[in-house]
């Protein structure tokens, strides 16, 4: 999931292509429903998707608002690769630590696994050698992702190497699809993200959400968050606490940034530094079902509940707060992101 990342934008379809890869995998090596074998790649997999889109800008729809937020309100830009150079520790951090605490929760039950061996090697014979549309399908995604790390070069916005892609997709020569195909959008999921942005666009525009500012603006509040030493796990657990109730990242990223941005730069911080921390914490939702779409999928299968989320569910949102405080705390002032 990790790697896909990188090509397909979003955290559910990630989820849903993966599912499938898992029950094969499950039934191959006979684990029950009720196993902590299933519980383990099914939960995994979900905290995997929610990890997957921590470092790659364009991995999930709060990281592009978090970006475009900021520089509506703020006049500060990140490009692809800076995101990327910004926030990869986390995710390397987060992959390897979130992974081991749910290995430790449901250790597997399975011991031999040479059936599976030999069922993939097996499909991966059926398989046999790339195709040239499948060749041209991975030279085609490799240069959309060359346009995005290089924005800083070029200046152009990373939808429009998406629209490139789309277009190579579809001409003669470079294409390996019809026209036609690209047609069947699914406009009702596009209308159902515009109503979530209108939403919390109109949360703005109409002074309601700074209700929410004035509530995080007594001078005592600014007062502590102007030390940066605690402003940081401040902003992380607020933000946190903060999905748990607004389950979804679009409406929670539009409408919470903007309010950290004010406050930061009432505090004198770099709302940059407050914005990508609190955007990073909105996509790791590992507590409830319904705070990530990886989590839904997978609890959509039927076999895992909400209670085999919670109790890795808490050691990962601990260990996440932990990290990322870490690595703000050193590699961002490393690297001068954090002055």
């Amino acid at each position: 999931m990790q790697v896909q990342a990188f090509f397909i934008p979003a955290t559910a379809v990630r989820a849903t292509l993966i599912m499938p890869i898992v029950s094969n995998i499950i039934e191959e090596t006979g684990a029950g429903k009720n196993s902590n074998f299933s519980r383990l790649l099914y939960i995994g997999s979900a905290f995997g998707g929610n990890i997957s889109g921590v470092a790659v800008l364009t991995a999930a729809i709060g990281n592009i608002l978090a970006v475009e937020i900021l520089r509506l309100y703020a006049d500060v830009s990140i490009s692809y690769l800076q995101w990327f150079i910004y926030t990869a520790p986390m995710w390397i951090l987060l992959v390897v630590v979130i992974m081991y605490i749910v290995w430790k929760c449901y250790p597997p039950e399975v011991e031999s696994f040479e059936n599976l061996h030999k069922e993939m090697k097996r499909k991966n014979r059926e398989l046999g050698k790339f195709t040239m549309d499948e060749k041209k399908c991975l030279a085609i995604l490799v240069f959309t992702i060359i346009l995005w790390l290089t924005e800083s070069l070029h200046g152009y916005h990373p939808t429009f190497a998406a629209l490139c892609a789309v277009v190579l997709m579809a001409m003669p020569g470079t294409g390996f699809i019809e026209w036609r195909r690209l047609l069947d959008v699914n406009f009702g999921m596009i209308l159902l993200l515009g109503a979530t942005l209108s939403l919390g666009y109109s949360l703005i525009e109409s002074g309601a959400i700074d209700l929410l500012e004035t509530l995080l603006s007594p001078e005592g509040f600014i007062e502590v968050f102007s030390n940066p030493w605690l402003a940081i796990p401040i902003v992380i657990i607020l933000s946190q606490v903060y999905h748990l109730g607004v389950t979804n990242v679009s409406t929670a990223v539009i409408t919470i940034l903007p309010v950290l941005i004010s406050v930061s730069e009432q505090a004198g911080l770099d709302p940059a530094v407050m914005s990508v921390a609190s955007a990073v914490s909105l996509l790791l939702g590992f507590l409830l079902v319904v705070e990530t779409m990886p989590n839904v999928v997978a609890h959509s299968t039927g076999r895992v509940t909400q209670k085999d989320f919670l109790w890795p569910g808490i050691w990962a949102t601990l260990a996440s707060i932990v990290i990322m405080t870490l690595v703000a705390y050193t590699y961002w002032r490393w690297i001068g992101f954090w002055p």
